[in-house]
């Protein structure tokens, strides 16, 4: 069954560090899928996302992870394996995009932009 990549980032502090947010078909999605040696492997994300379907992967600070989708933001601070729901001031509705300066993580939904504070 064919994929579809959603989203892709590239971890500016590792670039061998890689996500995709993955959909198999409209009614399926596969989730994160996450590359330690550049994308010539691949692992689904770990525990904890609530299968959630997600639509955008972005990199913060130290590496950290970030997927938003239609439960949110959650983050992931070791590479992908574990996911915790990440409040913090950001909105719970659907996420359909992610971006991540130095200090700020912006949530884009269909009720506008949203942003937290990373420090």
């Amino acid at each position: 069954m064919p994929k579809q990549i959603t989203d892709l980032a590239v971890d500016p502090a590792n670039s061998d560090h890689i996500a995709v947010s993955v959909k198999i078909s409209a009614f399926h999605n596969e989730g994160v899928l996450y590359s330690n040696d550049g994308g010539r492997t691949w692992e689904s994300a770990g525990e904890g996302m609530n299968n959630q379907a997600v639509s955008a992967v972005t990199f913060g600070p130290a590496s950290t992870l970030f997927a938003g989708g239609s439960e949110g933001v959650f983050c992931s601070r070791d590479g992908g394996r574990t996911w915790t729901e990440f409040g913090d001031g950001l909105t719970t509705t659907n996420v359909t995009r992610l971006n991540c300066s130095k200090k700020r993580l912006y949530a884009g939904t269909n009720a506008g932009v949203f942003s937290v504070d990373l420090q």
